[in-house]
């Protein structure tokens, strides 16, 4: 798999983010909390498939988890470790 493109795409998602307007951006992902989750996972397949050369297709094809749990505070980290 070629970088180029995905740089291209990355970027160009990269300038999209920064010319929104943050407060309608709130709107929708409190509208459909899920959106997030998704774009995150759409930026974990393309660097996977760029470190593994593999297609995104193919990366997506291998399945991922539905939810991942990030714990972003010390209690959520607490609490993580507590439920391990």
């Amino acid at each position: 798999m070629s970088e180029e493109p995905v740089v291209a795409l990355l970027e160009a998602l990269l300038a999209r983010v920064r010319a929104s307007d943050p407060e309608e951006m709130a709107a929708r992902l409190r509208a459909d909390p899920g959106a997030g989750d998704r774009a995150l996972t759409g930026l974990v397949l393309l660097g996977e498939a760029l470190a593994t050369g593999r297609e995104p297709s193919d990366a997506a094809a291998t399945g991922r988890p539905e939810r991942v749990s990030i714990p972003v505070h010390d209690d959520d980290i607490a609490q993580q470790r507590k439920s391990s």
